[in-house]
Formats: C-alpha cells, sequence, structure tokens
C-alpha cells in the first residue's frame, strides 16, 4: 500500500473520530451546558449508592440531579459532600431536608423533604460557592429497605419458632389430659406407698426400742473415733488436704473442658459419608477422601481390568507414543514461525510510526492532498 493513501486514510479516520466524537458531546451535554443552574451542597454521614446523575426530586418531581461528590477534609465532620445542581424554574422552600434514599428494586435518589419557611432556599451559580463549610445543608439517609426486609425475615422465624413451642407445650398438655383416666390409680398407689412407710418407721422404731442399751455404747464409739480422727489432722495437714481437693477440683474441670472440645472432633470421626463436616479436621479429612478418591479414579483408567497397563489410554499414551512428542514439536515449530512473521509486522508498524512521530505533518498532509 502506498504510504500517502495510508496517510491520507489515517488522517480521514482522524478527523471522522473528531465530529462524532464533537457531535456526542453536543448532543449529551449541550442542555446541561447551555441551561442555568443552581448548586447547592449537602452534608452526609454516608451517602450508600450516590452518584453523578442520580436525580434530585421534589414531591415525586425531578428538578435536578447530583452534580459532584466528595468526603469532607480531615478538619471537618466525617462524611460525605453531596453537590446538587438545581433548576431554578422550581420553587424550593427555605429549611428543605434532602434526604438520600435506596427504592426497593435498588434505584437511589435524593428527595427534598419540604421545609416550613416561605422564603427560596438560598442558593449559589458555582459549585465552588456552595461547598463552603458554612453553606452546608445537613441531609438525612433513609433506611435501606432491603435491611427492613432482613429484620422482617428475622422476626418471622422467631414467631415460627414461637409458634413450633407452644405447639409443643400443647401436644404436652393433650397427652397430660389423656393420661387423666389413670389419675385415681396413681392416687391410690400413693396411698399405699404412704402406708408402707409407716409400717417401715414403726418397725425401724420398734429395733431401736429393744437395742437401746447397745445403740447408746455404739454412738460412743464412734464419736471417740471422730475425736481422735479430728485430732490426727492439725492445721498444716488440712490445708494440704483442702489444696489437694482443689487441685483435683481443677484438674477435672479441665478434664471436662477438654473432653467438651473433643466432642465436635469426635462426632466428625464417626459421621458418615453424606454429612457435612463443620470442624477443620473434619474438612481436612472429607478433602483428603475425596483426593484419595479421585486418584483412585484416575488410576483405574490406566488398567485395562486384567491388572496390566492399558496401552490405548491417552496418558499411556502420552508417556509411551513418540508420535505425540514429534507433533508437539511441529506444533511449536509453528508457533515459533508465526512469532516470526508477527515480528516482521511489528517492526513494519514501527517503522511507521517513527516516521509519524518524527514529521507529524504528514498525516494532515496525505488528508489535504488527498492521496
Amino acid at each position: 500500500m502506498n504510504e500517502r493513501v495510508m496517510q491520507f486514510r489515517i488522517g480521514m479516520f482522524v478527523i471522522v473520530a473528531g465530529m462524532v466524537l464533537t457531535m456526542l458531546i453536543v448532543w449529551f451535554e449541550a442542555p446541561a451546558l447551555i441551561k442555568e443552574r443552581h448548586f447547592v451542597t449537602v452534608y452526609f454521614p454516608e451517602a450508600p449508592g450516590v452518584n453523578r446523575g442520580i436525580p434530585v426530586r421534589k414531591s415525586g418531581v425531578r428538578v435536578g440531579e447530583v452534580f459532584a461528590f466528595t468526603f469532607t477534609e480531615p478538619d471537618q465532620p466525617e462524611g460525605v459532600l453531596v453537590t446538587l445542581s438545581l433548576d431554578p424554574n422550581y420553587m424550593i422552600r427555605e429549611g428543605t431536608t434532602p434526604r438520600l434514599g435506596r427504592a426497593l428494586i435498588g434505584d437511589v435518589a435524593i428527595d427534598l423533604i419540604s421545609g416550613t419557611g416561605s422564603e427560596p432556599l438560598k442558593t449559589f451559580d458555582s459549585p465552588d460557592e456552595a461547598i463552603r463549610e458554612d453553606r452546608w445543608i445537613t441531609g438525612l439517609v433513609a433506611t435501606d429497605p432491603f435491611l427492613l426486609l432482613t429484620d422482617a425475615t428475622k422476626i418471622f422465624e422467631q414467631a415460627d419458632s414461637t409458634m413450633v413451642a407452644i405447639e409443643a407445650a400443647a401436644t404436652n398438655l393433650s397427652a397430660i389430659v389423656g393420661k387423666a383416666d389413670s389419675l385415681d390409680e396413681f392416687l391410690t398407689t400413693w396411698g399405699n406407698t404412704g402406708r408402707s412407710i409407716e409400717m417401715v418407721a414403726n418397725d425401724l422404731g420398734r429395733v431401736l426400742e429393744e437395742n437401746e442399751a447397745e445403740i447408746k455404747p455404739t454412738v460412743a464409739t464412734i464419736r471417740s473415733v471422730a475425736e481422735k480422727l479430728d485430732s490426727a489432722f492439725d492445721d498444716a495437714t488440712k490445708d494440704q488436704v483442702k489444696m489437694t481437693l482443689n487441685r483435683v477440683a481443677s484438674a477435672s474441670e479441665r478434664l471436662d473442658v477438654l473432653l467438651a472440645d473433643l466432642q465436635p472432633i469426635a462426632a466428625e470421626l464417626k459421621a458418615g459419608p453424606g454429612d457435612s463436616p463443620r470442624t477443620n479436621l473434619g474438612q481436612a479429612l472429607f478433602r483428603a477422601n475425596k483426593i484419595a478418591y479421585d486418584i483412585s479414579v484416575l488410576t483405574a483408567y490406566l488398567h485395562d481390568g486384567q491388572g496390566r497397563l492399558n496401552t490405548k489410554g491417552t496418558i499411556q499414551r502420552l508417556v509411551s507414543d513418540p508420535q505425540l512428542y514429534e507433533d508437539l514439536r511441529l506444533v511449536l515449530r509453528s508457533a515459533d514461525a508465526a512469532a516470526n512473521d508477527a515480528r516482521s509486522v511489528l517492526r513494519t508498524f514501527g517503522s511507521f510510526a517513527e516516521k509519524i512521530s518524527r514529521d507529524p505533518g504528514l498525516i494532515s498532509t496525505g488528508v489535504l492532498n488527498g492521496r
């Protein structure tokens, strides 16, 4: 291809692209550039979903959009500054409060809650004037409907569990009512038990009366042994016994905690193949089992079913068939040739780019010459 023809085509492409870009800018931005706008800056503690161009509405009617947003400076209150571009044809009263809200389907908008003042809201002709700290308007952030739905779902789940508990209590009450027929039998049994206890008490009293002479010396002997045993333990021995018992109790508590911690691991060890692992050890065992299964499935294809190597498989052929290596060598040689061709094309393109960089006027020269 002639170099001048290429220069002409590149020049025409640049001119057409510039014209298209100019038309797009005029098409999309001209109304905003020509129409008069007033600006006001709103301070939000947080601004979820805010972006340039989201609508600003008053009583459901769009009266502007978000012009820009930025974070506050380090010496200012933490939050987001949102600059609103308002249409001066709409009357906005003093004391109006902007509220940032999100619809249920995710649309974000700023609604102007009408104030009680009779004067118009003070606005400014440029964003730089409106962003001064003494001219901010404090806005509100509406609750996210998705969070409300989440809280409502939790409440319904709690209500469901409460109904289940009520149903269980009603079932137990009905079971108790069903057993009311055997109440008389229970009372009769209880009366018989009371009479049996009375008979045992009478027998015990009779035994004590008959052996009263032997019981008193026995009690005296037991008291004497207890006194001797008490005198055998001095204060130091008692303290050591108490310390030993405390240590045994502490060790028992630690052992209970250790056994409680090991219960999930024991449950994982006795879990079946269809159970989901709940601990790190269970997940490790599950992954190891899966890896072992995959390896067994992979190695199954290496055998022909008779304990010998299957030489017709893809993996076996990759190891034993030299033709595959020859085909791979041919592919690499073709890739190397394609890379060499690409290098020549890149060198040609680099030469062209170097000429354009040395003399950018060649593009316009080609366009004006028509070649």
